[in-house]
């Protein structure tokens, strides 16, 4: 993997109250995205909208809001299992092979390098259930 350490770490056990939660969507013709993140303990809520991009993108997106709105550790929730596994295991490999998949270029690499560079407890979530 080219020495590439990976900054993010599997969530065990409970989590915490200050996590916070991330989902994405997109729909349309053209495309358009919606990305949200709220923290629960502080109700505290991000969201941003835009156009062009999946909803594989806004997932990952609402994770690089979170990171780059706070400092510390930082305890991040998503239902997304591509946005999970990315980050807990896939990111530095990504990173050795220059960000091609199977000779492509992966979605989102601008906001894949930018991740890199953070770092976070990651939990996968159930999504998509009523509360």
């Amino acid at each position: 993997m080219g020495g590439t350490l990976n900054p993010y770490v599997e969530g065990q056990g409970p989590i915490p109250q200050v996590a916070w939660y991330t989902d994405g969507s997109c729909h349309g013709q053209p495309l358009t995205w919606a990305a949200m993140a709220l923290q629960l303990s502080t109700e505290i809520f991000w969201h941003e909208t835009g156009a062009g991009q999946s909803s594989q993108w806004a997932e990952l997106g609402t994770v690089s809001l979170v990171l780059m709105n706070e400092t510390g550790p930082v305890h991040i929730c998503t239902d997304s299992w591509a946005v999970y596994q990315g980050l807990t295991l896939w990111l530095p490999w990504w990173a050795a092979q220059e960000w091609m998949i199977d000779h492509l270029w992966g979605q989102g690499p601008d906001l894949w390098k930018q991740d890199l560079q953070q770092g976070a407890i990651i939990y996968h979530v159930p999504g998509h259930r009523p509360l």
